[in-house]
C-alpha cells in the first residue's frame, strides 16, 4: 500500500463552502471549509482532482491554520 502524501494545497479565500483543497498524490483530494468540524462545517474526500488556479491559489501546508492542519492530519490516519 502507498503511503498517502500530500502533493498540494490551495485556497479559494473562501469563495466557495470547501475553502481549501488539500490534493494527495494518490489523486484523491479532501475538501474543507474553514471550520470542517462544525455541524455547519464542509469536510468531503474526492478523487480525480485536476490541481491548478481554479481551486484557488496554491499555498504551503504551515499556512493554513493550526486547526486545519490538525484535522487533515486526523483525517488522513483515520479515513485512508
Amino acid at each position: 500500500m502507498e503511503t498517502m502524501t500530500i502533493s498540494a494545497v490551495y485556497d479559494n479565500g473562501g469563495k466557495t463552502v470547501d475553502r481549501y483543497t488539500v490534493v494527495f498524490n494518490d489523486g484523491s483530494c479532501l475538501g474543507l471549509s474553514s471550520n470542517p468540524t462544525h455541524p455547519q462545517g464542509f469536510s468531503q474526500w474526492g478523487q480525480g482532482v485536476v490541481a491548478g488556479p481554479h481551486l484557488g491559489t496554491k499555498i504551503r501546508l504551515a499556512e493554513l491554520p493550526k486547526h486545519i492542519q490538525k484535522y487533515i492530519a486526523e483525517r488522513m490516519i483515520n479515513d485512508k
